[in-house]
């Protein structure tokens, strides 16, 4: 390549300004990436004025360039929204989540695997709770329940062109994208074949029973049209999105941003080209937002595809850090510190910042309303990570 001194630099610089313009374009009117505006017209379940006649679907689904749904046949079934879970140990957020969306969400199809992303065991802590305890009872009539399954031809190590050192383990050598991608697409894979199989006018006999529900059969076959979300047990949907879809017609795969909260939702990540004036995103994620330290590891250990995060909170065996390696753990969440900025920093890029917010009030519904988000209340831990324990209930002084 012939490289050649740069004569009139104004000249490229109008360049670049011409393709960030193009990508804040992209970025800010994609129908393809949803980010609801606060002075477009939505759904909300608490503003009885946006449920009345005045406001039509049409003035719902303008704002973001779509169209209303509207069925091809009268007497066609009403539309479904499925939310398809992915389920590791966040039962605390699942339960958030059943809590906020469930007006919305016809089925939850929740999927739990026996295997970290990184290939090792784990508990099965959600059929636990369905089976051993009341804590999902009040939802078990929208749950379809199923454990992944892997094929025997299933080989979870990565197609790359270097071999392996001889003395690497075998949880070094496997990489963390082939079981994350296995788990997500099991979601779909594994369980809407069996639900588009059953028969019409619903017959036990015919259930799959590793499909565990306990709602009708006929009425959770899926239909033309139906709504699929797919998510991670840490990102929660607003209700007045799922409204939103379910009542326009929108690209065939939407993305729905959200602000990303780590630790709880006290602190906020915002990247340095986020706005702050206009927008706010149609869920909330809450990344590491768990209420013991043996989650928390757990999860670091890959089950996010963070691998390479454990050998930073601690160079013993999986699950194993030293006292002093727990007490910075829990300073850092409390205090809204970034724990891997040596890692980021050795991509190449800056140490995350996070942004506290003082009583936040953008949560889920269910925080804000239920004794459990308030002061001494089981799932305070998502509200603040305040005191010397930061919220975890396993770490003692």
């Amino acid at each position: 390549m012939l490289l050649q001194p740069i004569t009139n630099p104004s000249k490229y610089v109008r360049y670049i300004v011409l393709l960030l313009s193009i990508w804040a374009f992209i970025y800010l009117f994609s129908p393809f990436n949803l980010r609801l505006d606060k002075n477009n017209p939505s759904y909300d379940d608490d503003n009885e004025a946006n449920k009345g006649s005045s406001l039509s679907r049409q003035n719902i689904c303008r704002p973001y360039s779509w169209k209303p749904y509207q069925p091809r046949q009268p007497s066609d079934p009403p539309r479904k929204i499925y939310d398809l879970v992915l389920v590791t140990t966040e039962l605390d957020l699942l339960e958030v989540r059943l809590n906020t969306t469930w007006g919305a969400v016809d089925y939850y199809v929740l999927v739990e695997s026996a295997k970290t992303f990184t290939g090792r065991n784990k508990p099965l802590l959600l059929q636990h709770a369905l089976d051993s305890s009341s804590r999902f009872d009040a939802y078990k009539s929208k749950i379809i329940y199923h454990e992944a399954e892997y094929p025997e031809d299933f080989d979870p190590r990565p197609l790359t062109s270097g071999k392996a050192s001889a003395s690497a383990s075998a949880s070094e050598s496997v990489s963390s994208s082939p079981w994350q991608d296995f788990h997500l697409n099991a979601m779909f894979d594994q369980v809407f074949p069996s639900l588009a199989a059953e028969p019409p006018t619903g017959n036990p006999s015919t259930h799959n029973p590793s499909l565990n529900s306990s709602s009708s059969i006929s009425s959770r076959r899926p239909q033309t049209n139906d709504i699929l979300l797919l998510s991670l047990a840490s990102e929660i949907p607003r209700p007045q999105t799922l409204a939103l879809l379910k009542e326009c017609i929108f690209p065939a795969r939407l993305t729905l941003s959200s602000k990303m909260h780590y630790y709880s939702f006290q602190f906020v990540r915002r990247p340095p080209w986020f706005s702050r004036t206009h927008e706010y995103g149609p869920g909330w994620t809450c990344q590491f937002c768990f209420p013991t330290l043996t989650e928390f590891l757990l999860i670091n250990d890959g089950v996010n595809g963070m691998d390479q995060h454990h050998h930073r909170l601690g160079a013993g065996p999986f699950g194993e850090i030293d006292e002093m390696e727990r007490d910075r753990i829990v300073r850092y969440v409390r205090e809204g510190k970034d724990l891997w900025a040596d890692v980021h920093e050795q991509q190449g890029g800056k140490k995350w910042v996070f942004e506290e917010v003082v009583n936040n009030t953008d949560v889920p519904s269910f925080l804000l309303e239920s004794p459990e988000g308030k002061e001494g209340g089981r799932l305070r831990f998502l509200m603040e990570r305040g005191g010397r324990s930061g919220g975890f209930r396993d770490y003692y002084l």
